[in-house]
């Protein structure tokens, strides 16, 4: 949680400085994966969380690479600074998902 609150403040500060809006919602997919989180129980919800820790953060690493590659200005910045807590966070993930078989 330290982790992703640091991370979200420091986009946050590099989009006000950019001019930009960033969403505040979420996904469709990220509600669906909630909603299934909301009903599991004891070892489903261990096995279904740690796949939905691994996905998300393949997700984040790609998008998170690429603006460290291709974007700019404040952006750029924040996804370089960033992507290597990521990386550590999926390694978690994988743990995680070991554990949990």
């Amino acid at each position: 949680v330290k982790d992703h609150s640091k991370a979200n403040d420091a986009l946050s500060e590099a989009a006000k400085r950019e001019n930009f809006q960033l969403p505040s919602d979420l996904k469709p997919e990220q509600i669906k994966a909630e909603k299934e989180l909301e009903r599991l129980k004891g070892k489903a919800f261990d096995e279904k969380y740690s796949a939905t820790m691994i996905k998300g953060h393949d997700k984040a690493i790609a998008a998170i690479s690429e603006e460290a590659k291709l974007g700019s200005g404040e952006f750029k910045a924040w996804a370089e600074k960033t992507l290597p807590t990521i990386h550590h966070h999926h390694q978690m993930a994988e743990t995680l998902e070991g554990a949990t078989r």
